[in-house]
């Protein structure tokens, strides 16, 4: 009977436990870097898109993605909102940059929901500056230090040292 108590009441704490641990008031957002934050809709909508599908090499099956999928996309925006918070591609023209992918995915460029064309815009400044000698991966690395990261444990944690999620477990 003293058995019984003691693991129905251990089962009690540790669910008492996990509760407090919950972030419910963060469940509908997916990954969040400083102040901004990307919401489970906008990477939903993302992954949805036909440029968003193209660029990342992934679409959806059945309404759902891939882990890789999705630790990729979110490693991707992290990167690229720490990189633009950071101004180290403030000098970029992306205006030309805009009109450019605009003419190569057409009708894709103009459906994708502007998170994801402002993804692909930053994209392409970092890869010029770093073609151009502008920017070195020390620059891009100390982007991360000192960041407020955060990952929706669903799709995974947050890998400082590799500068990606990665999956729990």
């Amino acid at each position: 009977m003293i058995r019984r108590i003691s693991i129905a009441v251990c089962a009690l704490l540790g669910a008492a436990v996990l509760t407090s641990c919950a972030q419910f008031d963060r469940n509908d957002v997916a990954a969040s870097v400083n102040d901004s934050e990307l919401s489970q809709d906008e990477l939903a909508e993302i992954l949805d898109s036909e440029l968003g599908a193209f660029l990342l090499n992934t679409r959806p099956v059945d309404g759902v993605i891939t882990g890789d999928g999705a630790r990729g996309l979110i490693s991707a925006w992290i990167g690229l909102t720490l990189i633009d918070q950071s101004g180290l591609v403030a000098s970029a023209d992306r205006a030309q940059i805009e009109s450019d992918l605009a003419t190569q995915f057409t009708d894709d460029w103009t459906s994708a929901p502007q998170l994801m064309r402002d993804l692909a815009i930053t994209n392409v400044a970092v890869g010029n500056a770093v073609n151009a000698g502008e920017m070195a991966r020390e620059d891009v690395l100390t982007v991360f230090d000192g960041a407020d990261i955060f990952v929706d444990s669903r799709y995974g944690a947050w890998n400082v040292d590799d500068a990606r999620v990665v999956a729990l477990g």
